[in-house]
C-alpha cells in the first residue's frame, strides 16, 4: 500500500527534478513524512527519497547530455568529490533523531533556501541581458556544449592553468561540502549546487544539467548506504525509483526541447522553493 502511494509523490518529485533541476528532495521527502498512508519518519523518507533520486538524476542526466547543456569537467568534479561528502553525511545522520533532523531540514530551508530564492529572483529582475545570448561571443563553455558536452579547451598559459587548478579545487570542496547535506537531510543540496553554477555565470540550463548529472553519483553513492543500513524499504524504494526515473524523463524532455527563457526557469526556481520552505518550516514547527 505504501509502494502505491508513494508513486504518485515520486512521479511529481522526479518531472520537478527533470524539468527545473530541483525539487526532488524537497517533494519526495514532504511527501513520504506528511502524506497520509505513508507518514514515515525523517530517516526513512531521506533514504527512500534517496533511491529515488538517484535513478532519476541518472535517467534525466542523459538526457540533459544528449542537449549538450552540460559542463562535464565541472560534473565530474562536484560528483565524484561530493561521494566523500557523503559517506561523513551518512554516518552524522545515523547519530541524529528525527526530531533534530527534520529541525536541519527546516532550517536549510528556511535560512538558506529562502534566501538562495530571493537572490535568484532579484538577480532575474536586475540583470541585464548577456552579451552572449545573440552571438557566439561568451562563455567558452556556452559555445562548445551543443556539440560536445563541455567546453573546447585550447593550450593555456601557465597563469592560466593554474586559475584552471584552482577553479577545480573549488569545485571539488563544494562538492565534498554539499555531499554531506545530500546524505544527512536529502534536501537543500541541488538549489546549492544551482545557486554555485549560476555563480559562476553558466547559463541556466547548463546550470540545470551540469547539476543533474552531477549528482547522479553522490545520490547513488548515498542511497547505497542508506540501504545498507536498514534505512530504506525495498518495496517503497523501488516505487519512489520508478516513479522519479518516469517523471525525471518526461520533465527532461519537456525542458531541455522548450524554448522557456532562462529568466522564466529563475523565477521559478525562486518561487518553487520560497513555498517549499515556508510549508516546511511551518509544518515542522506544527508537529514539535
Amino acid at each position: 500500500m505504501r509502494a502505491l502511494l508513494a508513486l504518485p509523490v515520486a512521479f511529481v518529485a522526479g518531472f520537478s527534478m527533470g524539468s527545473l533541476g530541483f525539487g526532488a528532495g524537497m517533494l519526495s521527502i514532504n511527501g513520504m513524512v506528511y502524506v497520509p498512508g505513508l507518514r514515515m519518519n525523517q530517516l526513512e523518507a531521506v533514504a527512500n527519497s534517496l533511491a529515488g533520486q538517484s535513478l532519476s538524476a541518472m535517467s534525466a542526466g542523459g538526457q540533459w547530455l544528449r542537449s549538450g547543456h552540460c559542463d562535464l569537467t565541472v560534473a565530474a568534479c562536484l560528483g565524484l568529490c561530493g561521494l566523500l561528502g557523503v559517506a561523513c553525511g551518512a554516518q552524522l545522520a545515523q547519530g541524529l533523531s528525527d526530531a533534530a533532523l527534520r529541525l536541519l531540514s527546516a532550517g536549510m530551508m528556511c535560512l538558506v533556501l529562502c534566501p538562495l530564492a530571493l537572490r535568484q529572483l532579484y538577480m532575474s529582475r536586475s540583470r541585464p541581458p548577456a552579451p552572449h545570448a545573440a552571438s557566439d561571443d561568451g562563455d567558452p563553455r556556452d559555445r562548445g556544449e551543443a556539440e560536445s558536452g563541455t567546453f573546447q579547451r585550447k593550450e593555456l598559459p601557465s597563469g592560466l592553468r593554474l586559475a584552471e587548478l584552482k577553479a577545480i579545487l573549488q569545485h571539488c570542496a563544494v562538492g565534498c561540502a554539499v555531499g554531506v547535506v545530500t546524505s544527512t537531510i536529502g534536501v537543500g543540496d541541488t538549489p546549492l549546487l544551482m545557486a554555485y553554477m549560476s555563480s559562476l555565470g553558466f547559463r541556466q540550463r547548463t546550470v540545470i544539467g551540469t547539476v543533474t548529472v552531477a549528482q547522479a553519483p553522490t545520490l547513488a553513492g548515498s542511497a547505497l548506504l542508506h540501504l545498507l543500513s536498514g534505512h530504506a524499504m525495498p518495496s517503497v524504494g523501488v516505487a519512489v525509483a520508478a516513479g522519479m526515473s518516469i517523471g525525471a524523463t518526461c520533465g527532461a524532455r519537456v525542458s531541455a526541447g522548450s524554448r522557456v527563457d532562462d529568466s522564466v526557469l529563475q523565477l521559478a526556481f525562486a518561487a518553487f522553493v520560497f513555498t517549499m520552505g515556508g510549508a516546511t518550516a511551518w509544518a515542522t514547527c506544527v508537529a514539535q
